[in-house]
Parts: C-alpha cells; structure tokens; sequence
C-alpha cells in the first residue's frame, strides 16, 4: 500500500473512532437499565439501510449543523424496533432497549451499532444474552460465533480488559461484530452489536479517486448535539 493508500486509511480510521468515541460517552452517561420493554409496549419503527442514503432513514429525525449539513452521528436513545437493511436486500428486525447509533459518510450509511440491552453485567452473562438477541433476528450464527460464545460463558474476566469481539460476514459487503465491552465506569459489561459495511464496499464515497457525487441533501434544521463534540 503506497502512502497515499495509508492517508485514506487512516482517514476513515479516523471517522470510525470518532464515532466510536461518541458511543462510548452515551454508554457512559445513559443510567443503568432506564429504558426498560414492558410486554405488549408499542414501539417506534426505526429502518436503516446500509449504503443506503441518509435521507431515506425512517422514523429518525438527523440533527444538522448550524450551517444545514448533517452530522457525522445520529442516536436514537429509546427502545424502539429496529430494521437493519442490508445492500444485498436481505433484512434483520428486532428491538433495541436503549441506543442507536448510526454514522455516514458522504452522504450514505457506513454503520449501525446496538446497544440491545441496558443491563451492565458480569461477563459470562452476556453470550447467553447475545444468542438470544441473534435468535431474535432470525440469524444463525457460524461455526466460529457459536464457538466463541461457548468459550465467554466460561471465561471470568474483569471489567478494563480489551472487549471481546467476534464477526461474520452477513453479506458480501457487511459484517457483524458482536461485542462484549467493559463499561466506561467500570461497572461491569455490555453488549454491543455492530453492522459494518466493509471498508471496501464505503470505499467509492471517501476515496478521491472513486468518489461518487453526495446522495442527499437534508432541508429542515436541528441544533448539533453532543454527538458532534
């Protein structure tokens, strides 16, 4: 890889841990279990399509810039049903009891994280937790998933240790990490689910070389939040 293949790397690197940063805070700072799913509670649709185009996001509202432009992150901090799209069409619902974040670039949808559940627990709670939230979106996992989740039940770890992450590919452009995180506050762990779509599949809306022209304009305005700090 030539030097200007590493800037355009570590360009996106660099917006991925912005946002993962952004993440991080609203973890930090949502209470303990506050958003909790009462039996029968009728919850807001939220859609999001991977290399889909901003403005087609349903049942969120972007918050934009002072100037007009959107932000690179929006949250959804309520549980709601959530609809992941896929760009090979196939699709994955299920409800998210507390975040939502999702980030773009250029215009277009790069990811989508899920923080399904609110709880801060022990580690070995959660790979139970993460083959329920799986089976509820109707996905099985591969070999290498299954075995993984099997070995954390197993595995005491103590919160401040690298999170646990494992992936599979859900199509040919995107990948899903499941992610078993140690709290900022150091209280315990939680799970987070992310769909990516693969650094080469973005790569046509960050790269120079292969830029497309922007696929939305957004015409209403809200005050930037703290996500763009």
């Amino acid at each position: 890889m030539g030097d200007e293949g590493r800037r355009l790397c570590d360009q996106r690197f660099g917006v991925l841990v912005v946002s993962f940063l952004a993440w991080q805070s609203l973890v930090a700072n949502t209470s303990h279990g506050q958003h909790q799913v009462r039996a029968g509670e009728d919850l807001p649709e939220v859609s999001v399509t991977l290399l889909g185009p901003l403005a087609a996001v349903e049942g969120v509202e972007w918050p934009l810039r002072p100037d007009g432009k959107p932000i690179s992150a929006s949250a959804v901090q309520k549980p709601c049903r959530l609809t992941v799209k896929l760009p090979s069409g196939r699709s994955y619902s299920f409800v998210s009891r507390e975040i939502v974040i999702m980030d773009f670039t250029d215009g277009v949808i790069t990811g989508v994280n899920v923080r399904p559940v609110p709880d801060v627990r022990p580690f070995t709670e959660w790979p139970v937790v993460a083959e329920g939230v799986l089976k509820e979106m109707g996905l099985n996992p591969t070999a290498e998933v299954r075995a993984n989740l099997e070995r954390w039940k197993r595995e005491e770890r103590l919160p401040g240790i690298p999170p646990a992450v494992t992936t599979m590919m859900l199509d040919d452009k995107t990948k899903l990490y499941i992610e078993i995180r140690s709290h900022p506050n150091m209280r315990g762990y939680w799970l987070n689910l992310s769909f990516q779509a693969t650094v080469e599949a973005t790569r046509p809306y960050w790269d120079p070389a292969m830029r497309r022209p922007a696929t939305t304009t957004l015409s209403t305005t809200q005050p930037a939040t703290d996500l763009d700090k």
